[in-house]
């Protein structure tokens, strides 16, 4: 369901067409540096939490009812973030990183049905602020 919208999907992709540049003899390995920017250490726990994040929303109404499981989610994802990221000594997620996870919470939300910004209100929060109370990153 959320694949197109995932950022490790197109972290891979990225790593991938790198990889292929290097095989195609197009890029020197020493200009490439997406295979060390995004580990699989970072991409596989990180997919995971997603998957299991998407999962989770998807089995919750899209009503004010839920807005408190729903906040439950998020809250939980970006704590395991942060754990992902104490992992990689808290260099895996930079602000591009941040920004394309934080986008991928909202979206999944949004996907859902939930009015994001009536989420958001309910807990004191705009739009943009719904990981701030956990985030590390």
């Amino acid at each position: 369901m959320t694949d197109d919208i995932r950022p490790t999907t197109r972290w891979r992709a990225a790593r991938r067409k790198e990889a292929e540049e290097i095989a195609a003899g197009r890029k020197a390995r020493e200009q490439c540096y997406l295979d060390q920017l995004y580990p699989d250490a970072f991409l596989d726990p990180t997919e995971a939490v997603l998957d299991g994040y998407a999962a989770a929303i998807a089995g919750l109404p899209a009503t004010p009812e839920a807005y408190p499981a729903i906040m439950d989610q998020i809250g939980a994802a970006t704590i395991a973030l942060n754990e992902i990221n104490e992992r990689g000594d808290e260099s895996w997620i930079e602000t591009g990183e941040r920004e394309a996870l934080c986008a991928y919470i909202e979206e999944v939300v949004v996907r859902r049905g939930v009015d994001i910004d009536a989420l958001a209100r309910t807990h004191g929060l705009g739009r943009h602020e719904l990981t701030d109370t956990w985030r590390d990153w």
